[in-house]
This record gives structure tokens, C-alpha cells and sequence, in this order.
């Protein structure tokens, strides 16, 4: 019964989180660029992921693995915490210069402190380790499959964008801070 519980809670979750994803969207100023745009829309898309797991578990059973590891439960679990964890950090040196949709303002500075000495997109990391942990945590193919179609490629894509634009407003600062700093993986991947 308390599985129930986690799982539902994950599917009301992914609901919330989908709805005022869309809501900042619509509401946030000059959104009108159309790949800044289009990547919030597969962000959004992906968050799926929450939904279609849970659902999957509790009430179609139509992918999930009967035979699942407590383990592996509890690794979904692990990822899940670790990436609101990841994401409180990231908005908290972020800070001011937070915004909904990808856009760089005149005021901007580039941030390279607290989390950000690590990685480059904290809170890019701490979705991906949000999306990974459903599909975990509820041993659902379906989840998976929404993981590795969805999410990761509307993930890279975002990054993609973001990338382009603050080489553009920052230059050679970021292009530096690109060459010391990983994208998402602390001491990997650093292109």
C-alpha cells in the first residue's frame, strides 16, 4: 500500500510539475524565440516520464518488471533526492539570473561558484537525475523508454541552445569556463 502511495504521489507530482512548467512558459516575457521555445516544449514533453511510470504501476502493469529489486527501488529513490538536491543548489547560486525560458539579459554574469565549479548545468543535471529516478523506482520499461527517447535527447537539446547563447552574450569568458567545466558529470565530458 505505501508503494501506492510513493507512486501516486509521483504521478501527482509529475502533473504539477507539468502544468506550471507549461504556465511559466506561457507567462514569462519575450518567449517568442522559436528554439528557446521548442526546447521548453520537449522539456515539458519529457516530463512523462513522471506520469506514464506511475500510472504504468499502479494501475495498466503493462511494462513493469515484477521481478524488481527493492535495491534498484531504492536506487530510484537515491536519484530522485539527489537531483532536487542538485537543483536547490543550482537555483540558489544561480540566483537573480534565473529565468524560465533560455535567455540571456543585458545584466547577466556568469556564475561559475558553488555548483557551478563542478558543472556547467547543475540544474539540467538534477532533471536528469529526477527523470532517471521514476523509471527506477517503479521498475517500468514504459519509463525507460520515455527516459532514453524523450527526455535525454529534449535534455541535450535544451543544453544545445543554451550552449550557443551564452557563448554568444559571454565569449571567451564562457568559451574558457567551457574548457575547465563538465556539462553535466563533474570531472567528465567537458566539452
Amino acid at each position: 500500500m505505501s508503494s501506492y502511495l510513493v507512486i501516486g504521489s509521483l504521478c501527482v507530482f509529475g502533473i504539477i510539475f507539468a502544468v506550471i512548467e507549461i504556465y511559466k512558459a506561457l507567462k514569462t516575457p519575450e518567449n517568442g524565440r522559436g528554439k528557446e521555445i521548442l526546447s521548453t516544449v520537449l522539456i515539458v514533453f519529457s516530463s512523462a516520464v513522471w506520469f506514464f511510470p506511475a500510472l504504468d504501476y499502479i494501475w495498466l502493469n503493462f511494462s513493469v518488471i515484477s521481478d524488481w529489486s527493492f535495491y534498484l527501488s531504492l536506487t530510484g529513490m537515491v536519484f530522485l533526492v539527489s537531483g532536487i538536491m542538485v537543483r536547490l543548489g543550482g537555483f540558489l547560486y544561480l540566483g537573480k539570473y534565473y529565468d524560465y525560458n533560455i535567455r540571456v539579459r543585458s545584466e547577466h554574469k556568469l556564475v561559475t561558484t558553488g555548483i557551478y565549479r563542478y558543472v556547467r548545468h547543475p540544474l539540467y543535471l538534477g532533471t536528469l537525475l529526477l527523470f532517471t529516478g521514476v523509471p527506477f523506482l517503479t521498475g517500468s520499461l514504459v519509463g525507460f523508454l520515455i527516459l532514453v527517447t524523450v527526455s535525454l535527447p529534449s535534455l541535450y537539446y535544451r543544453i544545445t541552445v543554451e550552449e550557443k547563447m551564452l557563448v554568444e552574450h559571454f565569449g571567451d569568458s564562457y568559451l574558457n569556463y567551457r574548457a575547465k567545466t563538465p556539462a553535466l558529470v563533474p570531472f567528465m565530458f567537458r566539452k
